[in-house]
């Protein structure tokens, strides 16, 4: 959802970040597609495809009532989180007789994710946020490491969301939207001061549903809160000093088209990304993310 405003951008930065202040409780950390422990002395051990070859997925058919319940004790409640993440899901938009993707096994804490475990070229970046609008997921690098992974989503068809570079500019605990005073933001990120572009907790249905935003899980808003780095003003705030981290969103959603994921049983690399992939995605924007 959109924060607009016809501020100059610095001033309602400055206004925003102090009334964004909520007064959410953090709450712990949520199920973790990727906690990658990488041997960065074997090069090989990082470029390995990111789901083992005897890992697969399948269906299961929710039934008439208590659905969120019923798939907990499907799948464990120490594996909800990644189930959801997976269907692009909250908890609350489960519906009776919906049909779940579920892994096999969730032995490999990488399985789950569509991105490399590491990506060469980005060894050179601190950090950086990927959003892959083609399978609605983002993953987070660190120099090249992948340390998270999640479902989101992004701006539905007549809203879409812009594929290019942003960066972390600043946030806010609790936004309140300029357009519709309703759209109340948590954990919000703000990625684009004119357009209003931002990450911010909210609801994920299943499909793209935002107002161009970057919809994300609870966990993973607070994660992106706490992880990302705002930009720097300079002491008058007249100017940007140092962007944040960069954001690169590439991709495009098929809205006719079957959910990838849901293909998954079927195929289970229909999502996956190579790191020709990710090399393509970055590299209009090279220069730009390494100038910093």
């Amino acid at each position: 959802m959109k924060n607009k405003s016809n501020y100059f951008p610095i001033v309602l930065a400055s206004f925003i970040v102090v009334i964004g202040v909520g007064s959410f409780v953090l709450h712990k950390k949520g199920v973790v597609f990727n906690s990658p422990v990488v041997n960065t002395n074997d090069p090989d051990s990082m470029v390995k495809p990111v789901i083992k070859e005897d890992a697969g997925y399948h269906r299961v058919t929710l039934g008439e009532s208590k659905v969120g319940a019923e798939l907990t004790q499907i799948v464990g409640k120490e594996h909800l989180s990644a189930v959801l993440s997976l269907n692009r899901l909250d908890i609350k938009h489960l519906q009776p007789k919906q049909e779940i993707i579920i892994p096999d096994s969730f032995d490999d804490p990488f399985a789950l994710s569509s991105f490399p475990r590491y990506v060469p070229d980005l060894a050179s970046i601190p950090k950086i946020i990927l959003v892959d609008q083609r399978i609605q997921e983002f993953g987070v690098y660190e120099n090249g490491s992948l340390v998270r992974s999640g479902g989101v989503s992004t701006g539905k068809k007549s809203t879409q969301t812009p594929s290019k570079l942003y960066h972390t500019n600043w946030k806010g605990k609790l936004v309140t939207s300029t357009v519709d005073d309703e759209w109340i933001m948590p954990w919000y990120f703000n990625l684009e001061n004119f357009e209003g572009i931002s990450m911010h907790q909210y609801e994920l249905p299943g499909y793209p549903a935002s107002h161009s935003c970057v919809r994300l899980s609870e966990e993973d808003a607070i994660w992106m809160y706490n992880w990302a780095d705002q930009w720097v003003l300079s002491d008058d705030k007249s100017k940007v000093v140092k962007n944040g981290n960069p954001v690169i969103i590439f991709g495009k959603y098929d809205y006719n088209a079957k959910a990838p994921w849901k293909n998954l049983p079927e195929d289970k690399y229909a999502m996956r990304l190579t790191i020709e992939d990710i090399q393509k995605a970055i590299s209009p924007y090279w220069s730009e993310i390494t100038k910093n």
